[in-house]
């Protein structure tokens, strides 16, 4: 689950580097428009120098046709003569259509630029759109199997809490067990211990319980030794014939 939760988080940080590339793209491209947006407005600057040479042809024209209008007046029927001035009108109306004409063609070109332009943006911007609508897109999904996996991270991590706390709880339960089974040796070996001392203290006993009885067994055969040696050395009288006194056996002696 880790594995794969860092995973997911390594390709959504990937797909954020590319939405990061893909606006400086759209950087450099908008740098690029402006360049072209540079070159329009030189071309409008063009334009309007063309239109101040047309407003001072016209001025002059109008000042020209003015003087021509005043002498041809003056003169009458001699006004004719004004015809050098009215070929500096001819003239002068001449370069004022080669600048309109200089002028439309300027402005023709600019507004293909700029419709160009405009174009080249929109596909540009169209492009890019989709592009981070794509990236945005993939970045959502993978951004939706982080948070799964995190769920079940969590999920997991809630199953192993709840285990650890049985365990710890069986863990206490065995140690409660063993304290008891550790009383209950103790206890058995004090017992031994004392059924040890007991033993040997029984057996030390019995050992001079023994040696005593062996004390006496030898005294009472001694003493009926000298019982049977007495009676040996006293005189028998001859009115008596009662029978001789019979030996009691050892065993009888041990008893009485």
């Amino acid at each position: 689950l880790v594995e794969s939760g860092t995973t997911q988080v390594i390709s959504m940080t990937s797909s954020v580097n590319e939405i990061h590339e893909s606006l400086g793209k759209l950087v450099s491209r908008v740098n690029s428009g402006n360049e072209s947006f540079l070159e329009t407005i030189s071309l409008i600057e063009d334009i309007s120098q063309k239109t101040k040479i047309i407003n001072d042809i016209v001025f002059q024209t109008k000042l020209l046709s003015f003087n021509a209008s005043v002498e041809a007046a003056r003169a009458g029927e001699h006004g004719k003569g004004f015809s050098v001035v009215a070929e500096e009108i001819g003239a002068l109306a001449a370069v004022s259509g080669k600048a309109a004409t200089e002028i439309n063609s300027l402005v023709s070109d600019s507004i293909k630029k700029v419709q160009k332009i405009v174009d080249t943006a929109n596909r540009q911007s169209s492009s890019l759109i989709k592009e981070v609508e794509q990236k945005v897109r993939s970045g959502l999904s993978d951004a939706e199997g982080c948070r799964s996996s995190l769920q079940e991270i969590n999920i997991g991590i809630n199953e192993l809490s709840k285990t650890i706390i049985t365990v710890s709880e069986s863990t206490e339960e065995q140690a409660s067990s063993i304290k008891e089974i550790s009383s209950a040796m103790n206890l058995i070996e004090k017992i031994t211990q004392d059924n040890s001392r007991s033993a040997f203290q029984a057996k030390s006993e019995a050992d001079g319980l023994i040696a005593l009885s062996k004390g006496l067994t030898i005294a009472v055969r001694d003493l009926y030794s000298l019982i049977q040696g007495g009676l040996k050395l006293q005189p028998q009288p001859s009115e008596q014939h009662d029978d001789p006194p019979q030996e009691q056996p050892l065993e009888a002696m041990k008893v009485a």
